[in-house]
């Protein structure tokens, strides 16, 4: 990248630093030396940097003195960015993921919504770019990001240091799309998973069935922020609705850690009043329903079961029939994330969420409780 390109990357980020407030009128700026360490350029990068923020009358440069802030330089700065937002907004996007996701096993939810982002991105003529969280230095790794050359953030999966960052690109007025993240983060617009429905009316056929005893199924470990959570809620709220509370004496297991994932599975549903019915929503539904001790389960006679996310992986046996699967038209998932991304790169930071509602795929996994327990 050649010197001029640099420099504009760096003014574009200080520009957000002072338009979020970082540098108030009056204040004294880093030295030319000491924003070089933190941005990884070089100082005569820097001063050509404060050059062109002095000739917007964003900051005051004298020789031999301090850069100082000018008075209204946050309002001025506010102003600049939505100017070259819309002249000339840079058509590449960083998709923010945690590092464990950044190769998702295929047919799994994140390969799909990589696939149909990737897609619909294509279409739109916006390139991608695959940047982990970080597992140092948050505010750096925000600034580098708000200082560098994509025009906006896509956050996928979260991990601890994400609300640190993301807070961060709020104060710097970075455009950032959420994905299905929303309530811990009410400033950035989101794709999200409208699921409080579909769940409502999963544990509704349950119940119609005859079920009185179910329990969602789980990974050991997630986000406070992501979908896990609202499933968690949502799934708890149906119950209760239904009056299932004290009939379901496990309403939530999440799987164990270590070598055995389902050993706590298995002993629930081995219980005299373990569950009848079960929700999956782990990464791998099909791993989990061909483990030995629950493959030979028969589906619904034995065990009804419904699923988060395509069971079309999940292959249908003599015992098992298609699984009853809550899903999303992936199609809609990458084109709502490139119409809100456009909208953010054209300068709108606060652009409506959109929500999508997940299709209910009934099948024959659902059926009376079975009179049999498991492992009997």
């Amino acid at each position: 990248m050649g010197r001029p390109r640099i420099v504009d990357g760096i003014v574009c980020g200080l520009l957000r630093r002072l338009a979020g407030g970082q540098w108030m009128p009056g204040a004294v700026m880093p030295s030319t030396r000491t924003l070089a360490r933190e941005l990884g350029v070089s100082p005569p990068v820097i001063r050509d940097a404060f050059a062109h923020l002095d000739r917007l009358r964003l900051i005051q440069v004298r020789p031999n003195h301090p850069a100082v802030v000018q008075p209204e330089a946050p309002a001025r700065a506010q102003a600049r960015l939505a100017h070259l937002a819309g002249r000339r907004p840079s058509r590449r996007v960083a998709i923010l993921e945690s590092p464990r996701r950044m190769h998702p096993p295929p047919g799994t939810y994140w390969h799909r919504v990589n696939a149909a982002v990737q897609e619909a991105a294509r279409a739109h003529g916006i390139t991608l770019t695959y940047v982990p969280w970080p597992s140092t230095d948050f505010k750096q790794f925000a600034e580098r990001l708000a200082c560098g050359p994509c025009g906006a953030a896509l956050a996928h999966g979260l991990t601890d240091s994400s609300p640190i960052v993301l807070h961060r690109l709020e104060e710097l007025k970075f455009p950032v799309l959420m994905h299905n993240m929303v309530g811990h983060f009410p400033g950035l617009p989101a794709v999200i998973r409208d699921e409080a429905m579909a769940i409502r009316r999963i544990v509704q056929t349950f119940f119609e069935q005859g079920h009185r005893s179910l329990c969602l199924i789980i990974e050991h470990y997630y986000q406070p922020v992501s979908h896990v959570q609202n499933r968690v809620r949502f799934w708890k709220a149906a119950i209760n609705e239904f009056g299932l509370g004290a009939s379901c004496p496990v309403s939530v297991c999440p799987l164990a850690e270590g070598a055995d994932p389902y050993r706590h599975l298995t002993s629930i549903l081995q219980a005299p009043d373990g569950p009848t019915g079960v929700l999956v929503s782990v990464g791998q539904t099909r791993q989990l329903l061909d483990d030995p001790r629950l493959r030979r389960l028969r589906v619904p006679q034995d065990l009804s079961v419904a699923a988060f996310d395509s069971t079309d992986a999940v292959p249908i046996l003599p015992w098992r029939p298609a699984i009853t699967s809550i899903d999303l038209d992936m199609r809609r998932v990458g084109e709502c994330s490139m119409e809100l991304l456009e909208k953010l790169l054209a300068g709108d930071l606060h652009p409506p969420s959109l929500r999508l509602v997940p299709q209910i795929r009934l099948t024959d996994s659902i059926g009376p409780p079975g009179r049999c327990r498991p492992g009997g």
